[in-house]
């Protein structure tokens, strides 16, 4: 059984939509999200949500994992460091898919960075 220590998410928000902004890379592996990290690079505030979505067999059901409508004033940076555990596997014909989305009310100006482990589910 691999662990792997990385970076598992890096980007900018682009859009002002909902964003899948992480899920485990490869079907079969788990992971723990050990911190994420969002910086407002932006001159004015911006209005955040993020939300951990499970799907089953296609289902998607939607979690609210920070404050709704988190204001990140320009400049500031957010850390979350509480731990997210999430997974990507098939079991008796079933797809669970596990992944984070990001939505900005300002594109262009929100950058990320998760951090944490992926493992094998073997």
């Amino acid at each position: 059984m691999a662990v792997i220590i990385k970076a598992l998410a890096r980007g900018q928000l682009a859009v002002t939509t909902a964003v899948d902004a992480y899920t485990p890379s490869v079907l079969g592996r788990a992971a723990i999200v050990k911190s994420m990290r969002l910086v407002n690079a932006g001159t004015s505030a911006v209005t955040l949500n993020t939300w951990f979505v499970r799907t089953i067999a296609g289902t998607p059901t939607s979690y609210r994992i920070l404050p709704k409508d988190l204001v990140l004033a320009p400049g500031q940076m957010l850390v979350d460091d509480s731990e997210i555990t999430m997974e990507n596997f098939t079991a008796g014909g079933v797809t669970t898919t596990d992944l984070i989305q990001l939505q900005v009310s300002v594109a262009n100006v929100l950058y990320y960075v998760f951090s944490g482990i992926e493992r094998d589910q073997s």
